[in-house]
């Protein structure tokens, strides 16, 4: 049964409610409208005292004067190396790290002595820790983002999705 607008604005409201981090998402050719609410978005989160980010997979092509437009970015920049791998509860035993000169070496200890996983699965990506909620605007599939999603798809899998759109 679909939701009516009214329970669908209070779930959102909810959700952003508890985020403490929230990510704005605008497709890659964003038009006036998409730019308008994303930005509109963005300041009125970081009005609520949000740690909030708008980002883009390239910079608008169209100079407009949109307060904030300044403000999108192509990339989240992260401080944080994220190393993820496929992981079956209770299958590490130990993680740990030695360092050597310019080195650190990460070292993840199994259980039973056997990797559940290949170097293939093994995939490196970077974030500014993690993302309570990422807010989609104007993307009827997440393909659409373009560069953004395909590099840092992770952000996409680990935090509450919202999509706004028109369709």
């Amino acid at each position: 049964k679909a939701m009516s607008l009214q329970q669908e604005l209070s779930q959102l409201k909810q959700i952003l409610d508890k985020a403490q981090t929230a990510v704005i998402v605008i497709p890659e050719n964003a038009g006036y409208d998409e730019l308008a609410a994303g930005l509109g978005l963005y300041l009125g989160l970081l009005k609520l005292g949000k740690f909030t980010s708008i980002l883009a997979s390239s910079k608008p092509q169209n100079k407009h004067d949109l307060i904030g437009i300044d403000k999108i970015k192509t990339d989240l920049n992260g401080k944080n190396l994220v190393i993820s791998f496929p992981y079956e509860d209770g299958s590490i035993e130990k993680v740990s790290y030695t360092e050597e000169v310019g080195r650190l070496n990460i070292v993840i200890e199994p259980v039973d002595k056997q990797l559940k996983f290949s170097q293939e699965d093994v995939q490196f990506s970077s974030g500014g820790g993690s993302t309570d909620v990422v807010v989609t605007v104007g993307i009827s599939k997440l393909v659409d983002i373009g560069r953004l999603y395909t590099d840092q798809s992770g952000l996409f899998n680990r935090a509450t999705l919202v999509n706004i759109d028109n369709e």
